[in-house]
């Protein structure tokens, strides 16, 4: 019996081990500011984009209502940010999701970003929205 239980407390350490993050994980690095941070950053890790396929209303599935709405006659844009401290250096990140839709409500460009700390700290979210909106990318 005690070989037993010896076993299974040794197979549980196992598993256990192999689901914890790297050392060098961001995860052990950076916490989220408030819940609704650490909720953003898990979801932006379940989110698949690929330009031409993904729909507006799939991304909205998996991230919820997003924080910003912008765009132009041609273009929608929406908006996911969530800010991060590290713990080492005490500084914050501020991550962003800017997808833009045509008509059809169909993605034609996304951006997933880390906007490193400026002097003011992380980029403000309508400066990375306009941004996105004013310099398309190029193909």
């Amino acid at each position: 019996m005690t070989l037993r239980l010896l076993s299974i407390l040794l197979l549980g350490c196992l598993v256990l081990t192999g689901c914890q993050p790297s050392s060098t994980s961001a995860t052990l690095e950076d916490h989220p500011l408030s819940a609704q941070d650490a909720d953003r950053q898990y979801k932006a890790r379940l989110l698949v984009l690929k330009d031409g396929q993904t729909t507006r209303q799939e991304v909205i599935n998996v991230m919820g209502e997003p924080d910003r709405i912008g765009g132009t006659v041609t273009t929608r844009a929406i908006m996911y940010f969530w800010t991060v401290k590290n713990r080492d250096e005490n500084l914050l990140r501020r991550s962003f999701i800017i997808a833009a839709f045509d008509s059809n409500d169909v993605l034609t460009r996304h951006r997933k970003t880390d906007d490193e700390p400026k002097y003011g700290g992380a980029q403000l979210p309508e400066d990375a929205m306009n941004e996105f909106l004013e310099y398309p990318v190029k193909k």
